[in-house]
C-alpha cells in the first residue's frame, strides 16, 4: 500500500513537472511573438522616419497619379 501512494505521489510530481514546464515555454512563445511585433514595428517606424521629406510627397504624387489612371480607365470601360 505504501509503495502504490509513493508510486502515485511520484507520477503526480512528474506530471505537475511536465505541466509547469509545458506553461512556462507557452509563456516564452507569447513574450517572443510580442517582442517580434515590437522590434517590427520599430523598424517600420525607423525606415518611415527616414523618408526625405521630398521623397513623401513625391510618392503621395506617384500614387494620386496611378489611382487617377485607373479611375480613367474604369470610365472609358463603362462607357463602351
Amino acid at each position: 500500500m505504501t509503495r502504490k501512494l509513493l508510486d502515485r505521489a511520484n507520477i503526480a510530481a512528474a506530471q505537475n513537472w511536465h505541466e509547469t514546464a509545458a506553461n512556462n515555454l507557452s509563456a516564452k512563445s507569447t513574450n517572443l511573438q510580442a517582442s517580434h511585433s515590437r522590434v517590427e514595428n520599430a523598424d517600420f517606424t525607423r525606415k518611415f522616419n527616414n523618408l526625405d521629406n521630398g521623397q513623401m510627397p513625391y510618392k503621395v504624387a506617384q500614387a494620386m497619379l496611378a489611382r487617377a489612371k485607373q479611375w480613367a480607365q474604369q470610365l472609358r470601360q463603362l462607357m463602351q
